[in-house]
């Protein structure tokens, strides 16, 4: 199974959390020199359509989801 990092991140993308499908609606990278960079992001789950905000590590590894 493909993954990637939260860094290559795009809106669009298909993320697989917890065996679930997530779309990638909005994300956007915080943190300053002396802290680790998170990426702050707004996902919808393609099974309920519910969205949920998720912050990811810059080195932490996704799997991508595939339709």
């Amino acid at each position: 199974m493909q993954s990637i990092t939260p860094m290559e991140f795009k809106h669009g993308k298909l993320l697989l959390l917890e065996g679930v499908p997530y779309v990638i609606e909005e994300f956007h990278h915080s943190g300053a020199a002396r802290t680790n960079p998170k990426i702050h992001t707004r996902l919808r789950n393609l099974r309920t359509g519910h969205r949920v905000e998720r912050v990811f590590a810059e080195t932490e590894r996704l799997p991508l989801a595939e339709l």
